[in-house]
């Protein structure tokens, strides 16, 4: 064999094994990236999406498992690419580890909306196929056989709630033969312009109750009546039932 030959021999060997390096170095950075800094990618992109107006792109960042939230978020993001909504920055405070597929991340937010808005609110992250992606305000959630409670941190009064929607869904049995979705969501929130500010961005005023086709229904819960919100569900519910 000819010393040319095993120089050709050796260079391909060379070339060979310097390639399968590229590709385990390739592969082992992809899978080394921490939670937290996948987390601050995910919201990076966010970020860009909103600065160029991409729905496809902000939409890349938000859960698949969660029919609600991505509805929300659809209607969230035109909100906040509205012109009337201005110099909108995000970013991650801090990013708390839950476990291998679940974390909890500080987001903060300011824009200016005929007044400046600042303010930080807790945000879930999940790992779904191999990516961490945004599932929406860290709420705790209960169900029962009609439909999903989720509300924040600290709230003293859901069976309270559970007990009023129960009566609300009963005056609406008699009326209506359709019935909301088994999966129907409501979120509540104890701070009035969080609710705003994850909902309706654009309202100028702040209110009790939201709700839109294909959404969760989203409730301030700070008034002292519960008693109080039976109208506003029993409203909402008539358009789930009605337009879904």
């Amino acid at each position: 064999m000819s010393k040319q030959t095993n120089r050709n021999k050796n260079a391909i060997i060379i070339i060979s094994i310097m390639l399968v390096m590229v590709v385990v170095m390739a592969f082992v950075s992809g899978q080394g990236m921490t939670p937290e800094k996948a987390i601050i990618n995910n919201v990076q992109t966010k970020q860009e999406a909103m600065d160029s107006a991409e729905l496809d792109l902000y939409m890349s960042t938000v859960t698949n498992n969660d029919y609600y939230y991505k509805n929300e978020q659809i209607r969230w993001f035109t909100e906040m690419v509205h012109r009337v909504i201005l110099r909108v920055e995000i970013e991650v405070e801090s990013v708390d580890i839950i476990d291998d597929e679940t974390a909890i991340a500080n987001i903060h937010q300011t824009h200016f909306n005929g007044e400046p808005f600042d303010f930080t609110w807790p945000c879930l992250f999940k790992l779904e196929n191999d990516e961490w992606v945004d599932c929406g305000y860290a709420f705790e959630e209960t169900k029962t056989d009609k439909f999903t409670v989720k509300f924040v941190d600290g709230e003293t009064r859901v069976d309270a709630f559970i007990m009023m929607m129960n009566e609300a869904y009963a005056n609406l049995e008699p009326i209506f033969k359709e019935r909301p979705h088994s999966s129907f969501e409501l979120k509540h929130f104890k701070d009035r312009e969080l609710l705003r500010q994850r909902t309706v961005p654009s309202e100028r005023w702040q209110f009790t109750g939201w709700g839109e086709p294909n959404e969760s229904l989203m409730l301030f819960t700070g008034h002292p009546d519960v008693n109080r919100y039976k109208g506003t569900v029993q409203h909402e519910v008539v358009h789930h039932i009605t337009i879904n």
